[in-house]
């Protein structure tokens, strides 16, 4: 029993200096973008006030919340292991599938440039070694 508290323990304070710094680092960058989806959801647009409209944004939202949930910070509630989790988010960004081709129409002013992209990236990348390390 000892090893598995000790276990827990080191996973719990792993996790908790990736999140400090997603909190600080990574979160700022992708709040209007990825956790308009993945997060709080919190952008409201004028068109989703037409019915269809909702529904179907909603529809989506929680679909995307099923798949990844991001808004309480890391680790990140989805399907696999965190290591998994970041993997599956370098490769959306790196295959331009995340944010969707909709939302970049739509929504413009909040794409993320290059240097975010290539940051966000980095970022995930790096945390995701720590997390194999750790076999998290």
């Amino acid at each position: 029993m000892g090893n598995l508290s000790t276990t827990y323990g080191a996973e719990t304070q792993v996790f908790k200096v990736i999140n400090d710094k997603y909190l600080s680092q990574i979160k700022p960058l992708i709040t209007n973008t990825c956790l308009s989806c993945h997060g709080e959801g919190k952008l409201s647009p004028w068109y989703r006030n037409f019915p269809f409209v909702r529904g179907y944004i909603d529809n989506h939202i929680s679909r995307a919340k099923e798949k990844l949930e991001m808004s309480q910070g890391v680790p990140f509630k989805g399907k696999g292991k965190q290591s998994d989790i970041f993997w599956s988010i370098t490769q959306s960004l790196e295959n331009d599938r995340m944010p969707p081709f909709n939302f970049n129409i739509m929504h413009r002013d909040l794409k993320l440039s290059n240097v975010t992209k290539l940051k966000l990236i980095n970022w995930f990348k790096q945390k995701r070694l720590i997390l194999l390390k750790e076999d998290l």
